[in-house]
């Protein structure tokens, strides 16, 4: 500390004195501003009103759903499909779009998450409007409440011995032990389970069934054309109101419905209700979109569930399901060859047929720049190989991503050859195993407008690897017409961090005067991925002082020297710190305040002596 000259110290005890005269006794308040680091509120964009009261989605268990034996059956009969690595928490594969010859060895490596919705108090659906059930009787039926069940995987052997025929080998309508056998399929045989409560009232409405006739006489008489009934509702589902063909390139099959109506009591029934078919797993995209439940993303779904509560207007709707296809390995942005994956929502339309409607039309001739990893054609322009869609959220809406907090499979952001993707179609895939590089993964890289949009930073919690953003946010990616975006928004990228950061709390900072703001520069601190959170902590007047962010202010009281010590995060939690010194020397802006009543009284003591004389 620099020595204060003896004039100086008497003129600064002085001050001191005048000025503890003139405030008073009694605390000070520090001036402090600083930039947290901690996630605020979002950023507000208004869009329209939501269906519901609240919608949770959340994306979960990444690369943890293990490859059933279908995926070996859909490489067989179609050659798209090749699975690159398995097991617990490292389940990735190569997914071929084949648009043309000339494109047979485009390839997109893609992994598996689970996508989890509660809806509460949903406008959209009702015991008027069930969405995944006919209303067979009358509507407007008072007291009228169901709960439904929906579970649906693809057909695999031990479910279809074990549940399948065992369940319903008996029924006269039945397609048949040899229908599924595994091997001889394509892999996209697709069962699906009903469990309907319903009161007596919902029973009329939607099986027209008299609420005061007897269940199983009614139900003996009623059996088969309910079904009949059931089949026609479904097929017109899903082949004329709301196609799926263009998200299935094939229409909607029904190869088997089978029910059982069963009394629960003197108010209640259960009916169940199961179904063999191609393509339910579209139709529930296309019903998730048009209740406005899921509008933003179309996955391919495996092991589905579902549990929905009706009431006279709303309805209550959780799920949970594996989701496949909309995520996958690319090059890190902005990076030489760093790996990520990316997430980005999609509809799930891939193709164009005239007759059909598809949300895939105005990108059937366009073409992106692919940067996906283990691409042939890396670096060039490609087909799309699906509908980029928007995400949004509207007012009570939240969508959490947790990353795992383990090691993960990832793939350089590079590309690979002709000959690399034959040695993978004869069993060889050293190729896609030399260029992972595996690690943990946290938030890299995001698209949530453009040219900007939302800045994510503070929405990540490095430490728990979560990722929330709350509604109403209309997310955008770079427009290329009225109709088409380059990709689907948001667009998040999710890096390997391999290192962790390495703080640098800037050079000492020296001659500072108090009540002066003095400025921080955590700037330069470095990550390989980013820098998630600045923390800047030290002791003043006795009292532990913290501020946030890259370069927080802080205005000293008292004379002295003050170790600052700055903690930086990266993406996945790993820390460094390191210190610089404020040496605060100089007492100066208390002297105006001195100054000015000490002129006005020696002001009135001129005044006075003149009228004295």
């Amino acid at each position: 500390m620099k020595k204060i000259s003896g004039l100086l110290s008497k003129k600064i005890l002085v001050a001191v004195a005048l000025v503890a005269i003139l405030i008073g006794s009694g605390a000070y308040a520090l001036a402090v501003t600083g930039k947290q680091n901690t996630a605020p509120a979002p950023e507000k964009i208004v869009i329209s009103q939501g269906p519901a009261a609240s919608i949770d989605y959340t994306i979960y268990d990444m690369f943890e759903e293990p490859w059933q034996e279908w995926w070996a059956d859909r490489l067989t009969y179609y050659g798209t499909d090749f699975i690159l690595t398995s097991g617990a928490g490292w389940n990735t594969a190569l997914f071929l779009p084949s648009r043309s010859v000339a494109l047979s060895y485009q390839g997109i490596i893609y992994a598996p998450y689970r996508y989890a919705i509660e809806a509460v108090d949903l406008t959209t659906m009702s015991m008027n409007n069930p969405e995944f059930m006919p209303v067979l009787g009358p509507t407007s039926v008072p007291t009228a409440s169901a709960s439904v069940d929906i579970y649906f995987q693809y057909l695999y052997e031990t479910w279809w011995n074990d549940y399948w025929i065992a369940n319903w080998g008996g029924d006269p309508d039945w397609v048949g032990d040899a229908f599924y056998s595994a091997g001889a399929t394509d892999g996209y045989y697709l069962g699906t389970t009903y469990s309907i409560e319903m009161n007596r009232e919902a029973a009329y409405s939607w099986l027209n069934l008299p609420t005061g006739d007897d269940v199983a006489t009614w139900w003996a008489a009623n059996k088969e054309s309910t079904e009949d009934a059931w089949d026609a509702w479904i097929l017109n589902e899903g082949n004329v109101r709301l196609d799926i063909y263009c998200g299935y390139e094939w229409s909607y099959d029904a190869f088997g419905t089978y029910m059982d109506l069963v009394e629960l009591g003197p108010d209640s029934v259960v009916l169940q209700l199961d179904h063999i078919s191609w393509g339910y797993e579209i139709l529930m995209t296309r019903w998730l979109t048009e209740t406005q439940v899921s509008p933003g993303l179309e996955p391919w779904y495996e092991d589905f569930s579902m549990q929905v509560s009706y009431g006279e207007t709303t309805a209550d709707l959780v799920s949970d399901a594996v989701a496949q296809y909309s995520m996958h390995a690319n090059k890190a942005n902005q990076t030489a060859d760093g790996a990520a994956w990316v997430w980005e929502p999609a509809k799930v339309d891939y193709i164009y047929k005239v007759g059909h409607p598809s949300n895939y039309t105005p990108y059937r001739t366009l073409k992106y720049q692919s940067w996906n990893a283990g691409d042939v054609f890396f670096g060039t322009e490609v087909p799309y190989e699906q509908t980029p869609n928007e995400f949004d959220l509207a007012e009570g809406q939240t969508l959490t991503i947790q990353l795992p907090t383990v090691n993960c499979p990832a793939y350089q952001g590079v590309g690979l050859t002709e000959a690399d993707y034959d040695l993978l179609g004869a069993g060889d895939n050293t190729s896609f195993l030399d260029i992972m590089d595996n690690g943990q993964l946290g938030l890299g890289y995001w698209v949530t407008g453009w040219p900007s949009g939302l800045d994510l930073t503070n929405m990540y919690n490095p430490t728990t690897r979560t990722l929330t953003v709350q509604g109403p946010q209309d997310f955008e990616n770079n427009v290329r017409s009225p109709t088409t975006m380059y990709h689907g928004a948001p667009w998040v990228e999710f890096w390997v961090d391999h290192t962790a950061p390495v703080a640098d709390a800037g050079t000492d900072i020296g001659g500072v005067v108090t009540q002066t703001p003095v400025t921080f520069f955590g700037e330069n601190s470095t990550d390989d991925v980013r820098v998630y959170n600045y923390t800047w902590s030290f002791m003043h007047d006795g009292s532990p002082v913290t501020l946030w962010g890259p370069n927080p202010d802080f205005s000293f009281m008292t004379l002295g020297d003050y170790t600052v010590t700055l903690t930086v995060m990266d993406s996945i939690g790993n820390t460094d710190t390191d210190a610089m010194i404020v040496h605060v020397t100089i007492i100066i802006p208390e002297f105006p305040m001195v100054l000015i009543p000490l002129a006005a009284t020696m002001a009135l003591i001129v005044v006075f002596k003149k009228r004295k004389q």
